[in-house]
């Protein structure tokens, strides 16, 4: 060995390859089967001897295991232990996050996820700024915050002032938080993102009013419940012509399993929308692509029983294509119809490509009153 490569861009490539390598060798002998998931590569589905499933992550050097046998986990926490060597840590954290489950009076189980260490080191580095106000929102309600925005110019004090206090970190913290846990503040840390190289007192105090909703809200996470959907639903939706700048607007998309959020995002359309129904019809398309990713997910979900010629036991999920709901009429019906229309005919190829995921079956639109569009 001439130098280590710890923290070299190549690192965890090549630690990547390692672990995938041996895993994937040492679970397909001794009568255990595994398949590694394509969608999400940190997956892996891991079938014992006696077709017991266990479901393994690996992130980095952090794994975390769940399975339907203790003696099983084992088995596969000491094999990784003498390939590599492990610590064992407390099971209900697994990257900051903390995942703690109650069992209902009824027998249902309920999983809630929330940050509070992370949230909490926040408050400790930027709590001094927030006000002693409770905010209903995480976000004052219409703003947008843009670089290119009419009346949004800050001197060059005023940007080195919030940078020098700290702007470009709370937002990076927040946006964590954000991707992790508590999606309701997504739109407000993409807006208080689209500033980073800009900062100015109106954006830091954008910023430190989403820090201070935290504050009120950070116990209250992300919760999924036994007894919840388990066919996974889409919602999606789309605002219009938003910004002064560029008449471009902001989409949201929302995935729910077991009545809870496993995944959200909330982005500027790359492209404009010259009306209503293009904006919600991209929206529609980038929600769709999210129906494909998990359809094809809880798919391969099933690799180890089809390789042992076994009952699926996640195929119940996808048995029907992944529904898409939105609020926009004319989005839906152009979804599902060849229509050319003069308001309509201009719009961009790919993302007729809803059309194609739904005549596949991987996905149908379809839709929702605006007040149940969560």
């Amino acid at each position: 060995m001439k130098a280590p490569i710890y923290g070299h861009p190549s690192a965890a490539r090549a630690w990547s390859k390692t672990v995938t390598e041996w895993t994937e060798e040492f679970f397909m002998s001794n009568g255990w089967t595994i398949a590694v998931t394509n969608t999400d590569p940190c997956v892996f589905v891991i079938l014992s001897p006696d077709n017991t499933f266990s479901l393994l992550w690996i992130h980095t050097d952090d794994c975390f295991l769940r399975g339907e046998r203790l003696e099983d986990l084992e088995y596969i926490r000491n094999s990784f232990g003498n390939r590599f060597g492990i610590k064992k840590v407390d099971p209900r954290y697994m990257l900051g996050l903390l995942s703690e489950i109650t069992v209902m009076p009824d027998g249902t189980w309920e999983l809630e996820l929330t940050q509070p260490e992370f949230v909490e080191q926040m408050l400790g580095e930027f709590g001094q700024y927030c006000p002693t106000t409770q905010y209903k929102s995480p976000f004052e309600p219409n703003k947008v915050l843009g670089c290119k925005e009419i009346g949004y110019n800050p001197s060059e004090a005023e940007q080195k002032k919030y940078r020098e206090m700290g702007y470009r970190r709370l937002v990076g913290m927040l946006l964590w938080c954000s991707r992790r846990c508590y999606p309701e503040t997504l739109f407000g840390t993409n807006q208080c993102c689209a500033v980073m190289s800009k900062p100015s007192e109106e954006s830091w105090n954008a910023a430190i009013h989403l820090l201070s909703w935290l504050r009120d809200n950070y116990k209250t996470g992300l919760k999924f419940s036994s007894s919840g959907n388990r066919v996974p639903k889409i919602f999606y939706d789309s605002s219009h012509n938003q910004y002064t700048a560029d008449s471009k607007s902001t989409y949201g998309i929302t995935v729910i399993l077991a009545d809870g959020p496993i995944g959200a995002e909330s982005k500027r359309h790359p492209e404009l929308g010259d009306s209503t129904p293009y904006s919600e019809y991209m929206a529609a398309y980038y929600a769709s692509k999210r129906g494909v990713s998990t359809y094809q997910f809880i798919h391969e979900l099933d690799e180890v029983t089809r390789i042992k010629g076994l009952k699926p036991k996640f195929a119940h999920m996808i048995e029907q294509p992944i529904v898409l709901y939105g609020d926009n009429d004319v989005a839906t019906q152009i979804s599902k119809e060849r229509r050319t229309q003069p308001r309509s005919r201009h719009w961009l190829l790919k993302f007729h490509a809803l059309r194609d995921h739904i005549k596949k079956g991987f996905t149908l639109t379809k839709r929702v009153p605006s007040p149940d569009n969560c």
